[in-house]
């Protein structure tokens, strides 16, 4: 695998080879968009994704700077904010545009692979990224491989054109590219700290001064560290929070390092297996642990410890984990974390019909890491990404995607490997040829068979099932839902058993179907007696006919198994609101977002609760929160908005009202609006919503107006007198 080492002037046929790979990648990401896009899938973000886009939507929505120490590295949210303003909100539109993004990885797919090798591996390595199944489906999700893929690709070709050239201005290109790749995903940190090796590496091979490596090391750690430390200065600004980029790397690492872990499994032991809800009890344990509340950084270095002290007091189970992890990893079998991608693949005829997968890239790459050691001093970048990322992922916990940042350098070693045997194939003699098919024959072996069971899916079939009856329900299609409950239960094994049938209640509960859904529901606290949602089902279906009595037997019942449910602390709530004890209500209301603080529907009530005490001020905070998780809220917003006025912000509740409009038009926050501006001592403008709003509901507004204490400065206007005059 020898080149030359002089620049290889670039020629019409590396143009072609880099429009057309690109164009290739483009085009498979676009049809998969068009062609899935209207899928159910594709239309309700679940999971992590859910998480991004709502992140997203708030930062398009104006809440740029946030308010917390960032949870997850930040970029991708901010990219596809982004996304969301060019498109104006469409998903579907940011997945034409992700598409776009998957067609510049290819483009510097083969960038990298000309750099390292020569065109022909260049070309083979991207029109292989950009064939791939897995790849085209993540370019097009709402996650951060979108972003991962092309910022580690940038950052290794500019460090391998820094090497060539000798060049500052590479290596600066190359630290901004790893800044950003750290504000993405701080995993590529880990090779930031090794990747000086490739250029000492390089400096015999080169024949570079060690003044001049130290100097473009220099302005590269200085470039990515800039992007870094702004992060953190932000973090610091806006929460008062030593957090460098994010702090869930802590809890990661307890994730994958604790004694229930199975080194695939993304759920903290201890925790409910809801992600939000997983999320806060995971901050309430090291709290109750350390018996006071924490800083974010703080329960961020609480489980670095906890991990710290399984490897100390279990050295040999913790050992046997990671060997675990590091099999799962090179094995080809591509592990679900948010669902099961051969599901998808499945579902969509671009990725069923496509061939191309881990299955045949990963034994050639690991046989072109061989074939290439003697180069090691030219390619030492290479393989320190290869592997000081993959460490990376398997001192966590392994999944399809968070393999994928390393998957470009396996299609490169991969190419490089195809063309070795090609060049050499019939210059070999029959021993030197036996003993390189035998190997690549193990590496098939080692790779693609499957002897521990990692590829047993009956448990991510289910759950797929279930989660695509979730979407189906939210969508209301009751039909489609109820058969993809139907095709969970048929699973043997499966992990959903007792939500299919709690949401098979569901279902008939919203036809009206009473019977069916105490049936169901009965069903689901049979096969799981600890299974709470049946028990608050239950508890709603008495409490629909109108037993209290019944209903509250059915929610403490869901509190003695779950003290920890919120949504039993909700509904209790709401029976004792509707029996007149506030006070009551109120007290299950708070501990419901105690235990789960985006519960916007307990905060809604709260809120209600402090309007009716006449204390707008606690009632404006409640409100401010539900529309901190349910920015789109127009109820929320309009309460938020009256609690600001009663309480004298005037400023604050035309603030609100105009947010609303400009999500359309609502005569409600028209005519308020003129009451905030009226009250503001600004009659104009008043007088012009006012109008508005009449126009809009000229029967409603035009004697509300009349006798409105919020407009009393309009009135002997004549243009208001007309206005209400019948």
């Amino acid at each position: 695998m020898e080149r030359d080492e002089r620049a290889q002037p670039w020629t019409r046929a590396d143009w072609i080879c880099l429009a057309g790979v690109a164009l290739w990648a483009a085009a498979l990401r676009v049809l998969l968009v068009i062609t899935a896009g209207d899928h159910a899938y594709f239309q309700i973000p679940v999971m992590d994704m859910a998480y991004h886009d709502t992140w997203a939507r708030r930062i398009a929505g104006g809440d740029f700077w946030g308010t917390e120490a960032f949870f997850r590295a930040p970029l991708y949210p901010y990219f596809l904010a982004l996304l969301y303003k060019i498109v104006h909100g469409s998903t579907f539109g940011a997945r034409l545009l992700q598409a776009g993004v998957g067609g510049g990885s290819a483009a510097l797919c083969f960038l990298a692979g000309r750099e390292f090798f020569d065109r022909r591996v260049g070309a083979a390595a991207a029109a292989a990224l950009a064939t791939l199944w897995t790849a085209v489906y993540f370019d097009v999700e709402l996650l951060l491989v979108v972003l991962e893929i092309p910022l580690g690709l940038a950052f290794i070709y500019a460090v391998g054109r820094a090497l060539r050239q000798a060049s500052v201005g590479w290596a600066a290109a190359a630290g901004a590219a790893l800044g950003l790749g750290a504000i993405t995903r701080p995993n590529v940190l880990v090779v930031g700290a090794v990747i000086w090796l490739a250029f000492v590496a390089a400096r015999r091979l080169r024949r570079l001064s060690g003044r001049r490596i130290l100097g473009m090391l220099a302005v590269l750690y200085a470039v990515a560290g800039a992007f870094v430390a702004a992060t953190g200065v932000r973090n610091y600004l806006v929460a008062r929070e030593p957090v460098l980029i994010s702090w869930q790397g802590g809890v990661n690492l307890w994730i994958g390092n604790n004694p229930e872990a199975d080194g695939m499994t993304a759920i903290a032991p201890g925790t409910y297996g809801d992600w939000w809800r997983g999320h806060y009890e995971t901050i309430r344990m090291a709290e109750e642990a350390q018996g006071r509340p924490l800083s974010r950084a703080e329960i961020d270095r609480y489980y670095v410890r906890r991990t710290v002290e399984f490897f100390r007091r279990d050295t040999a189970r913790a050992l046997k984990l990671l060997g675990r992890k590091a099999y799962i990893y090179t094995n080809a079998y591509e592990v679900a974390n948010n669902f099961d991608l051969y599901y998808l693949k499945n579902e969509f005829k671009v990725l069923r019909y496509n061939p191309l997968s881990l299955y045949v890239i990963l034994p050639l790459a690991f046989f072109g890491v061989g074939a290439c050691l003697r180069e090691w001093r030219r390619l030492a970048s290479l393989y320190l990404f290869v592997a000081a990322y993959s460490v990376s992922v398997i001192l966590f916990f392994v999944n399809a995607r968070f393999r994928m940042p390393v998957v470009p350098y396996l299609c490169i070693f991969a190419a490089a490997a195809f063309f070795y045997l090609w060049d050499r194939l019939r210059r070999w003699r029959r021993r030197q040829i036996l003993w390189r098919v035998g190997a690549l024959g193990a590496l098939f072996l080692f790779c693609d068979a499957d002897p521990f069971g990692i590829g047993n899916r009956s448990g991510y079939e289910s759950q797929a099932h279930y989660t695509m009856g979730s979407i189906y329900l939210a969508r209301g299609d009751l039909e489609a839902a109820e058969a993809e409950y139907l095709a969970a239960l048929e699973i043997r094994g499966g992990l959903a058993t007792a939500d299919a049938l709690n949401d098979l209640g569901i279902v008939s509960a919203r036809r009206g179907d009473y019977k069916r859904a105490e049936y169901y529901f009965r069903r689901a606290v049979e096969y799981q007696p600890d299974y709470a949602k049946g028990w608050n089902n239950l508890g709603n279906l008495a409490a629909e006919r109108g037993d209290a009595e019944t209903a509250r037997e059915h929610y403490e019942h869901a509190l003695t198994v779950d003290p920890e449910d919120s949504r039993a602390y909700y509904f209790l709530g709401k029976l004792l609101l509707a029996e007149g004890d506030a006070s009551g209500a109120r007290e299950n209301f708070e501990r419901a977002v105690y235990f789960q603080p985006n519960f916007a529907a307990a905060w809604y009530e709260l809120g209600g609760l402090a309007r009716a005490d006449g204390d707008h001020d606690a009632a404006a905070r409640c409100y401010a929160e539900v529309l901190r998780f349910l920015p789109e809220s127009a109820e929320a917003r309009l309460a938020l908005a009256g609690a600001l006025h009663q309480k004298g912000d005037y400023a604050g509740a035309a603030r609100e009202y105009r947010a609303l409009l400009a999500r359309g038009e609502d005569a409600r926050a028209r005519y308020n609006l003129a009451c905030a501006l009226a009250r503001q001592g600004r009659p104009e403008e008043a007088m012009a919503e006012l109008g508005r709003a009449v126009a809009l509901a000229p029967e409603r507004y035009r004697e509300m107006a009349a006798a409105d204490g919020d407009l009393a400065s309009l009135r002997g206007r004549p243009d208001f007198e007309r206005l209400v005059s019948p």
